[in-house]
C-alpha cells in the first residue's frame, strides 16, 4: 500500500468483501457486514420512494474517501498523538453528519437510519485503515 490511490480503491473492496465472509476476520467483521447490508437496504428504500434528498448521504462515503487519500499520502509519517486527534475529529464530524442528516429527512426516516449506519459504519473502518496507514502499523 504505497500509494493514496491504491488505498482508495482498496478500501470499498474491503469493506464490502465483508458481506462474502462475515466472520472472516473475527468478530469485529460483522460490524462492516452489518453497515453493508443496511446500506444496500436504505438504497432500494430509497430508489422506492424516489426522493432526492436521501443522495446527501454520498457526503459522508466521499469525506471517508477523501480522509484515505490523505492517509495514503502522508502513509507512515504520523504516528501517535496527531493521527489520532485527526481520527477522532473525522469520526466526530462523521456521526454530527449522520444525525443532522436523519434529522432533516423527516419523511424518510427508515431510509435515512439505515444509510446513517452505512455511513457510520464505512467512516469507522475507514478510519480504522487510515489509522493503519498513518502510522504504517498494518494488522
Amino acid at each position: 500500500m504505497n500509494s493514496a490511490a491504491a488505498l482508495i480503491f482498496a478500501l470499498p473492496q474491503w469493506y464490502f468483501g465483508m458481506l462474502l465472509a462475515p466472520l472472516g476476520a473475527g468478530a469485529l467483521s460483522i460490524i462492516p457486514a452489518l453497515g453493508a447490508c443496511c446500506g444496500l437496504a436504505g438504497l432500494v428504500l430509497g430508489i422506492w420512494h424516489r426522493d432526492a434528498r436521501l443522495f446527501w448521504f454520498t457526503a459522508p462515503a466521499v469525506a471517508s474517501q477523501a480522509l484515505i487519500a490523505v492517509a495514503g499520502f502522508f502513509h507512515g509519517q504520523f504516528r501517535g498523538e496527531p493521527s489520532d486527534i485527526t481520527l477522532c475529529l473525522f469520526l466526530i464530524a462523521q456521526l454530527a453528519a449522520a444525525f443532522y442528516l436523519v434529522y432533516r429527512l423527516d419523511g424518510r426516516r427508515l431510509a435515512a437510519l439505515l444509510l446513517a449506519v452505512f455511513s457510520l459504519t464505512y467512516s469507522l473502518f475507514a478510519a480504522f485503515v487510515a489509522a493503519m496507514a498513518f502510522s504504517d502499523n498494518w494488522i
